[in-house]
């Protein structure tokens, strides 16, 4: 079995995909590709994939994060869920903010992952306005 299969073409796994893509975009607020050169390989020059530099390197941590939470369903029925792929960006984000308070560079963390807490913010919005 193919290595693009386990991590791209199983229906199971390219449905996690998918939500990851819908995601990913709401994140960015702007569209990419749905293609295994942008989001398994992290090609955004494969096929004139506009990313905005100040964007990549958080995306290539929500991609690294995805990738991952497959790795950690390795060999169970179901793919990784939503939740479980946000899980795995949360622990990131912990260890990179230690690592900056570390190097005395807080505002470089900020502007690096300003996109993704401005998403968990409305998201957190959102799921407060649901339970009120």
């Amino acid at each position: 079995m193919q290595t693009t299969h386990i991590f791209w073409k199983c229906y199971k796994v390219l449905k996690f995909w998918r939500i990851v893509h819908g995601t990913i975009q709401k994140i960015l607020e702007y569209d990419i590709a749905m293609s295994y050169m942008v989001l398994y390989l992290c090609n955004f020059n494969s096929i004139r994939e506009i990313i905005r530099v100040r964007d990549k390197y958080l995306i290539k941590i929500l991609l690294i994060a995805s990738k991952k939470a497959i790795t950690r369903k390795w060999g169970k029925e179901d793919p990784p869920s939503q939740d479980q792929w946000i899980g795995i960006v949360e622990e990131i984000y912990t260890m990179e903010k230690l690592t900056h308070r570390l190097k005395l560079q807080q505002t470089q963390l900020e502007e690096k992952w300003e996109k993704w807490t401005l998403f968990k913010t409305k998201t957190a919005t959102k799921t407060t306005d649901k339970t009120s």
